[in-house]
């Protein structure tokens, strides 16, 4: 659910959603790094980063936590 509301028509729904999976990284990263939640949040992260500027910062945020968490875990 939150990672669909990447996708959100409005901007303060996309922003508050990329920030919010940002603190999920870091609270619990675990629940990021797994495998079906993964690939569709990378995917939203990707499309995300073409967002109006203060969702594209919050999503490049969360983009570097992702791949800082997965280099991590290997």
């Amino acid at each position: 659910m939150l990672i669909e509301l990447l996708k959100d028509p409005s901007i303060v729904v996309r922003d508050t959603a990329a920030w919010t999976v940002g603190r999920v990284c870091e609270i619990l990263p675990d629940a990021v790094i797994n495998e079906h939640f993964l690939n569709p949040l990378l995917h939203a992260m990707v499309e995300g980063l073409n967002s109006e500027p203060r969702v594209a910062a919050n999503v490049c945020w969360v983009s570097m936590l992702s791949l800082k968490l997965q280099v991590k875990h290997k």
